[in-house]
C-alpha cells in the first residue's frame, strides 16, 4: 500500500534512508558524507519537510507495520534537469535493505512518475550516484534513459551522477500500477 507521507513518518522514512545510504554508497561517495547519514540528523529533516507540506510530495509504502519505502518528488532542484527539458523530478526513492526485491521501488515508482505526469511536471528526471549500477539497471527497466553526467561538490569531495529522463511517461507506461 502507497499513501501520502504524514509528519507522524519522519522516523521510519530517516531509517530507510540511512538504512538504505549505509548498504550502498561505501566507496561510492565521500566517507564524510556518508558520516552526516544519521538519523539524529534525518529525522528532524524529514519532520519539517513533512510538516511544512510545501516541498513537493512524499510518499510511504509499509511492510509489517513499518515503513520500508518511500519515494519524494517536486519541481527540479536545479537547472540541469530543468535544461534537458524535465519539468519534474524523483528526488528520492528508496526501500530498506532488508526489503529489497520484493517489488516495492517499482511500486513506488510508477505512483511517483503517475502523480508527477498528472501535475504537469512531465517530462521528469533523476539523479544516479556513479557506480550505482543496481540503480541505474531498475531505472532502464523502468524506461529511463541516462542522458548526462556531472560532477557535484559535496561534503569530503566530490561525485559523479548520471542524470536520467523520462520523456513521456504517461504514453509508455500508462497501463502501469
Amino acid at each position: 500500500m502507497i499513501r501520502p507521507a504524514v509528519p507522524g513518518d519522519a522516523a521510519g522514512i530517516a531509517a530507510v534512508q540511512v538504512a538504505a545510504w549505509r548498504a550502498t554508497y561505501p566507496g561510492l561517495i565521500p566517507e564524510a558524507l556518508l558520516a552526516q547519514m544519521t538519523l539524529a540528523r534525518q529525522v528532524p529533516r524529514w519532520r519539517a519537510m513533512l510538516s511544512e507540506g510545501t516541498d513537493g510530495a512524499h510518499h510511504v509504502t509499509e511492510l509489517a507495520g513499518r515503513i520500508a519505502g518511500f519515494v519524494s518528488t517536486g519541481a527540479p532542484r536545479d537547472d540541469t534537469l530543468g535544461g534537458l527539458g524535465a519539468r519534474g523530478e524523483i528526488r528520492a526513492l528508496y526501500v530498506h535493505p532488508d526489503c529489497v526485491r520484493q517489488g516495492l521501488g517499482r511500486q513506488l515508482f510508477h505512483p511517483a512518475a503517475a502523480g508527477l505526469a498528472a501535475r504537469g511536471m512531465a517530462p521528469f528526471g533523476l539523479w544516479v550516484i556513479a557506480g550505482n549500477d543496481r540503480a541505474a539497471a531498475f531505472y532502464r527497466r523502468l524506461g529511463g534513459r541516462a542522458v548526462t553526467t556531472r560532477w557535484a561538490e559535496v561534503t569530503g569531495g566530490r561525485l559523479r551522477e548520471t542524470a536520467w529522463l523520462w520523456e513521456d511517461y504517461g504514453a509508455t507506461n500508462s497501463s502501469r500500477p
